[in-house]
């Protein structure tokens, strides 16, 4: 490794189940720390799924899925940076979703 570089392992900031018509706040960045979002996977538990979102809480929505038939996933890759303090919120608005969130934990 070239000096003065740093290694980076990704974490896994959050997984659960959501059930249909419900939301709630399922990571809320460290104080001291910076976080990026690289991938999220969504499942549907029952069919159909309708639509599950993903969010900053008071922000912006990070991404949404649409319709997909039961055990089938859906997947998000990216960089979404969240600042200390910010939080992740899950919003099934129909059907139940299982979730993984995973991403880097920088220090500031």
């Amino acid at each position: 490794m070239k000096e003065g570089a740093i290694s980076l392992y990704s974490t896994q900031f959050a997984k659960g189940s959501q059930a249909s018509g419900t939301t709630s706040n399922i990571y809320t960045v460290p104080v001291g720390f910076v976080a990026v979002i690289r991938d999220i996977c969504a499942g549907a538990q029952n069919a159909p799924a309708n639509s599950v979102a993903f969010n900053i809480t008071g922000v912006a929505e990070i991404w949404s899925v649409d319709t997909i038939t039961q055990y089938r996933t859906a997947h998000f890759e990216g960089r979404v940076v969240l600042n200390a303090g910010e939080v992740i919120n899950c919003d099934a608005i129909g059907g139940t979703w299982t979730y993984i969130v995973s991403g880097y934990l920088l220090a500031t």
